[in-house]
């Protein structure tokens, strides 16, 4: 990514606190301590628009999206970005409007929107960086090869890819920028299962990134090293497996930024207050007098109603999570009942005997239970098949009779049950990220873990923790009345 903190620290210095601000969160950001450099430039925006400082308010919008790109928040991440954007373009300002747009298309690449890809970066095309055509050339190399990967044609972006490496090394840029190509390279050969090259690449970036001391791009070595192993099952896995989260837990801190996004709450609150108090100032007193008394009121009933309901919510939240659980556990009950008892009608569909009917059940069964096999990223119905020794057309209807579902849904109620029991058992997983749980279970990115858990579940998996957590408090404070 074009990040905004590199245009931070090339611009002059100014006299203000919201520039003072900024240069503080930009020497956080440079460190990776990335929630302590959202938290400044969150006081940053604010006190540049209270400055009307136009050009430090754009450096700290970006590099907050920047930050959110890194901990994979891709939806925030695009939010920010075109608040940037549409303020860049306000006010004219090329430079920024540039760097916002390349950040842009990269941000509807993570996304898998080529189409959004290309017509952003139509646009980037038509809005060079007048004060550093170099980089704006070099992202535009790259831009192109990620809208590739983004239409799955991973062949030609490996070329572009390359391209970029060449074109970086021939204008002397930064080792860094090679190694954003080297990643990606990596991360493409293991999209694509050739675990040797993945290996290599993987090894390569992890390398450089020690040297160049960036822990995030290490973060992504490990991963790519991690998974490549994982798929040619070596014991190699677990060694690099336990890094990697070990890194991802340092270096991006859960917690950490559940703070920052109060903060940023509070900062969005306070901006829409102000914004409220400017449109109140033109109303006479009387009508201002009435405004107040009405809010006043309905402020009151409200905090009636929430008091009143505060036990009746705790009580319905414990009869949701215990409900969801009885839900689940008639739905395993059902699938051994179908599983026991439609064999003998679902034979009927396929060419093959009652008996091999039973033992591909069986085996499929075996299989679905064992997390240690489908929390693997790239498990799928043909590996599901190979594992069987049948083929996906045979598993697939096998599935469909007995358990009533097609495959995809039955993978993600497997692996959605066992999230739910490590979200829930703080004993053993309390210091665990959702992040490291959902991979742990075999989802690669967040917005398809909260998807999935949304579908099986009927909530996202923040409701369902602070629910489990609401209901650990209802059980102690019922256990002390007693």
């Amino acid at each position: 990514m074009f990040t905004f903190c590199h245009t931070a620290s090339a611009r002059q210095p100014q006299r203000g606190p919201a520039k003072a601000i900024c240069s503080e969160a930009t020497r956080y950001y440079s460190e990776e301590q990335y929630a302590l450099a959202m938290l400044n430039y969150i006081e940053g925006m604010e006190a540049a628009e209270r400055e009307k400082d136009i050009n430090t308010y754009l450096i700290c919008v970006g590099c907050i999206a920047n930050i959110y790109e890194t901990i994979g928040d891709y939806e925030a991440d695009i939010i920010y970005l075109f608040k940037g954007y549409e303020a860049a373009s306000k006010t004219n300002n090329r430079s920024m409007t540039s760097i916002y747009l390349t950040n842009i298309v990269a941000a509807y690449c993570r996304m898998g929107y080529a189409s959004l890809a290309n017509k952003y970066y139509k646009l980037q095309q038509n809005t060079p960086l007048p004060n550093n055509i170099t980089e704006w050339k070099y992202f535009l190399i790259y831009n192109k090869a990620r809208i590739r990967q983004a239409e799955g044609k991973m062949k030609e972006a490996i070329k572009i890819h390359r391209e970029a490496i060449r074109f970086a090394q021939e204008a002397g840029m930064d080792s860094i920028y090679t190694l954003y190509q080297t990643c990606e390279i990596g991360n493409i050969y293991l999209k694509q299962g050739d675990y040797q090259n993945a290996l290599q690449f993987g090894y390569t970036c992890l390398s450089s990134a020690k040297k160049l001391k960036s822990r995030e791009l290490q973060v992504n070595a490990l991963d790519i090293l991690a998974n490549a192993y994982r798929s040619i099952n070596t014991d190699s896995v677990n060694k690099y497996h336990a890094l990697y989260l070990s890194m991802t837990d340092s270096v991006f801190n859960a917690r950490n930024f559940f703070k920052v996004r109060n903060n940023m709450a509070q900062y969005e609150t306070r901006k829409s207050n102000r914004h409220i108090n400017k449109l109140n100032s033109i109303i006479n007193n009387q009508l201002l007098a009435i405004i107040v008394i009405s809010v006043l009121f309905v402020l009151s009933i409200t905090l009636l109603v929430m008091l009143h309901n505060k036990n009746r919510n705790l009580r319905n939240a414990q009869k949701l999570i215990f409900q969801k659980h009885k839900e689940k556990t008639r739905a395993d009950a059902d699938s051994r009942g179908q599983h026991e008892g439609n064999h003998a009608s679902a034979c009927n569909n396929l060419p093959i005997t009652d008996a091999q009917y039973q033992q591909l059940c069986s085996h499929i069964k075996t299989i679905m239970d064992d997390m240690s096999v489908i929390s693997a990223p790239d498990f799928c119905l043909d590996k599901l098949a190979h594992i069987v020794e049948s083929n996906r057309t045979y598993v697939s209807m096998v599935i469909n009779n007995t358990y009533g579902k097609n495959f995809k849904s039955l993978l993600n109620e497997r692996r959605i049950g066992e999230a739910c029991k490590r979200l829930s058992d703080k004993e053993h997983y309390g210091h665990y990220t959702i992040q490291t749980i959902y991979e742990e279970v075999g989802y690669t990115n967040a917005s398809s873990f909260i998807r999935a858990f949304k579908k099986v579940m009927g909530m996202s998996p923040s409701v369902y923790q602070k629910l489990e957590e609401d209901c650990g408090k209802g059980s102690r404070t019922d256990d002390d009345a007693l």
